[in-house]
């Protein structure tokens, strides 16, 4: 496996901010599914525009990492909520 830190550090980045934006995530399930949902839509749209030549690989990146962020969050939620 070859992650490096440095994703991870953005990743962390961005969670602490949408923790600060939004600092109530959802525990309903289909909700927290439907904001992953809407964050992997936005990266979808980074790679439409990346693949059409209007796009940048790092707007991508920006929009995996906050896929990921929102797949954190919920997966804290699902800790919190339903121990």
């Amino acid at each position: 496996m070859n992650i490096h830190i440095d994703d991870f550090k953005k990743v962390i980045k961005e969670m602490s901010r949408a923790e600060e934006k939004h600092p109530k995530f959802p525990t309903d399930v289909v909700k927290m599914m439907g904001i992953i949902t809407e964050e992997s839509g936005e990266a979808m749209r980074e790679a439409n525009h990346l693949d059409e030549g209007n796009g940048s690989i790092e707007e991508l990146k920006n929009e995996l990492y906050q896929t990921i962020g929102a797949c954190f969050r919920a997966l804290n939620e699902l800790r919190r909520v339903y121990r």
